[in-house]
């Protein structure tokens, strides 16, 4: 796993052997909570954050699931 310095405040993102990026559960749930209050399209969303248009749609589709399961 290598890090780097992403930005000018100096947060380390770690990415994987092949380059990926890695988030952190938290990352995730903030950026999930930033894509359904801000009523754009996911592959807006994607573009204006840097992910990947499928790693939203695992995000999106694996908190539903959860959010099922209270039901």
């Amino acid at each position: 796993m290598t890090c780097y310095y992403a930005g000018m405040n100096k947060q380390i993102a770690k990415t994987d052997k092949a380059g990926r990026k890695r988030y952190l559960e938290s990352e995730r749930r903030e950026l999930l909570r930033k894509f359904g209050a801000g009523g754009m399209t996911q592959a807006a969303f994607c573009r204006l954050k840097g992910l990947s248009d499928v790693t939203l749609s695992k995000w999106v589709r694996g908190r539903f699931i959860i959010w099922r399961r209270f039901l």
